[in-house]
């Protein structure tokens, strides 16, 4: 039987392996996920959303469920550094609110609920609103009332380890009621200010069965669950 010169299995060998390392580069430049000590990643272009015309930082499925029946998403302002989870259905605000921020009046974001949960009350509007500051003369007063908006101060208290000054406030107008509560802190030289709003029709001005008087504390709850997920 004829012997094949050793010289040849080392060839083949060294062609075998050449083979084996060219299709491994290939799978890594594929797109196939890769494992690191977070779990399987892949490459997928950018992480941020678009909503209302603007640029958002990407959310992700992690908190619990704020409505019944709907998945939370969080929020994350890199920028500003915090945080803070929403219904996956609420609308998001990028401006248009400064009213609703009695000291700060600077937008940042707002996450409302949708129509569909108060439809045939006398509720028109809820949201959550977040503004900052790092104006000094705003942040000085991050923790006393405003004055011309008639807020009351309530306590502090503290969300995830930081302590805010709370205010309340009701306020009406041509029919129309706002009741606000207000969080207020100093992070990093800049005041961040949270506001809870329930804005709501006068129900002795609704036709009789038009409309009836929404649970105020049901819709209080919802807007404070948003509120205690938000940190820095």
């Amino acid at each position: 039987m004829k012997k094949w010169p050793a010289r040849l299995f080392v060839l083949i060998a060294i062609i075998f392996s050449f083979a084996i390392v060219t299709a491994l580069a290939a799978c890594g430049d594929s797109g196939i996920p890769t494992t690191t000590a977070g779990g399987p990643t892949t490459s997928s272009g950018p992480t941020t959303s678009e909503q209302n015309g603007t640029s958002l930082p990407s959310t992700t499925t992690t908190l619990g469920q704020i409505l019944p029946g709907v998945d939370t998403v969080r929020y994350e302002d890199e920028k500003l550094g915090f945080s803070i989870g929403r219904p996956a259905s609420s609308p998001v605000l990028t401006k248009g609110f400064e009213q609703y921020l009695p000291l700060t009046q600077t937008p940042v974001i707002g996450f409302t609920l949708t129509p569909e949960l108060f439809q045939g009350t006398n509720l028109i509007d809820a949201g959550v609103y977040i503004g900052a500051s790092a104006d000094k003369a705003i942040v000085d007063k991050w923790d006393q009332p405003v004055a011309d908006s008639g807020e009351e101060s309530v306590a502090k208290t503290k969300i995830n380890g930081l302590e805010f000054a709370v205010f309340t406030s009701t306020g009406a107008a041509a029919g129309n009621i706002y009741d606000q509560k207000v969080y207020r802190v100093v992070n990093d030289g800049t005041c961040f200010e949270i506001v809870e709003l329930l804005h709501s029709g006068n129900i002795a001005n609704y036709e009789k069965g038009k409309a009836v008087e929404f649970d105020k504390a049901e819709f209080q709850g919802y807007l404070e669950a948003m509120v205690q997920t938000f940190s820095f």
